[in-house]
């Protein structure tokens, strides 16, 4: 009873306490026009959020593809970050999926070749090359078929610690599965990762 008690003493004392968080881009996909943006939320944390700061952001990633701009698909999706806490998750990586909007071009409106990676460039330690986001992503793919599960799309990177990068994808029969990928060598997430 007292730790109950403290706990929503603590609760109480935390929640007037309101954190102002950015979006930023945490993956996507050109082909389909989705942009996925994410930020990450403390477990006694009460955010503030930017919407216009979202939008602006996922429509300027659309527009680097040769869309016209971006809508919100609807809510969030929430997934444990780092374990722990009062309520057994300590930190949580909240994502919002955007839908680019007008035709997406074949040449991206930033003057770089359609091949450029649209994501951020990991640097592959071990073979001393860039590995894009979207390269390991299909490698995660793999490593889910692989496994007898047909991601209905790319797996989506939503974490990374170190050098390994976790991604999430929904198969086909709707089972909701994660991959990890180290230097692009990717494998199911076990329960000890």
């Amino acid at each position: 009873m007292k730790r109950t008690m403290l706990v929503f003493g603590l609760a109480m004392v935390l929640s007037g306490c309101a954190v102002t968080k950015d979006w930023s881009a945490t993956g996507g996909s050109r082909a389909d026009g989705v942009v996925r943006l994410s930020y990450e939320l403390g477990e006694l944390e009460t955010v503030q959020l930017n919407e216009s700061q979202a939008v602006r952001l996922a429509a300027q990633r659309c527009k680097t593809w040769g869309y016209s701009g971006a809508e919100a698909f609807g809510g969030t999706t929430r997934q444990c970050n780092k374990l722990g806490g009062f309520s057994g998750c300590a930190q949580w990586m909240v994502t919002k999926e955007f839908q680019c909007t007008g035709t997406g071009d074949d040449a991206p409106r930033t003057g770089r070749s359609p091949t450029s990676a649209p994501f951020p460039m990991q640097k592959d330690v071990v073979e001393g090359s860039v590995l894009p986001d979207d390269k390991e992503a299909e490698n995660a793919q793999l490593a889910l078929a692989n496994a007898g599960c047909h991601a209905t799309r790319l797996p989506f990177k939503f974490k990374q610690q170190h050098n390994t990068n976790y991604y999430e994808a929904r198969c086909s029969d709707g089972r909701l599965v994660h991959t990890v990928c180290t230097f692009g060598d990717c494998r199911l997430r076990t329960r000890d990762d």
